[in-house]
């Protein structure tokens, strides 16, 4: 299983490094004392189009032995995972070096934005079979958070939340909204990476030895 394990990660390498310069070059134009989400957000997009590469590839033939779900399941979300968390573990280097903290420790925010990528995107990838608009639309689903999430807040302190800096970054004066949005977002991604295994497995099982998992290639996503 290392072997097959480490044989992925190669495979995403390419995946792995566009995500680590696109979110490190966003960490250097983003001033130093700016709370925005923008160098998070390249990070979340970087490890959601390596994840949708990750699962939109056709199984090897030596992957469809006897038992074939779990090993094959665990052999994919074990590579996709350690290539984005290699990735984050480069984004945290940078900011610990170059930006200040919004609050939180950048480190758990690097972790926590991995979530979608890890669990909404490899099941829409599965579940739509393109794995471009599987990207996309895992994003429109973590911005639809983001706005229930500001919709709370604004319920809770009125007209004024914005103006005020409870929609900001800053965990010092957003904690209710921070907590709302990664609550809900990790929540929503631990659901959907549980419904990407049922389908991973339930796919490989009903599939002949060699036949393609998912309906189409990242390249013709």
């Amino acid at each position: 299983m290392h072997s097959r394990i480490w044989t992925e990660i190669k495979l995403l390498l390419p995946w792995w490094a566009a995500s680590v310069a696109v979110s490190g070059l966003a960490v250097v134009v983003t001033p130093a004392n700016d709370n925005s989400d923008y160098p998070l957000l390249c990070l979340g997009l970087g490890c959601a189009a390596l994840a949708a590469r990750a699962f939109s590839r056709a199984l090897p033939l030596d992957e469809t032995d006897t038992p074939p779900s779990e090993r094959a399941w665990t052999v994919r979300i074990l590579a996709a995972s350690i290539a984005a968390l290699a990735a984050a573990a480069a984004f945290t280097w940078a900011s610990v070096e170059l930006r200040a903290s919004s609050g939180l420790p950048i480190p758990l925010l690097a972790v926590l934005t991995l979530t979608p990528a890890l669990g909404i995107v490899p099941y829409l990838t599965m579940r739509i079979g393109k794995p471009f608009a599987a990207v996309v639309l895992a994003a429109f689903i973590v911005g639809l958070i983001k706005i229930a999430s500001c919709g709370v807040v604004r319920i809770v302190y009125g007209p004024d939340a914005l103006a005020d800096g409870y929609m900001a970054g800053d965990w010092q004066t957003a904690k209710l909204m921070i907590s709302l949005f990664w609550i809900w977002t990790v929540i929503v991604s631990v659901v959907s990476a549980a419904a990407c295994r049922h389908r991973f497995n339930a796919l490989l099982m009903a599939a002949p030895p060699g036949s393609r998992l998912a309906v189409a290639s990242f390249e013709n996503g």
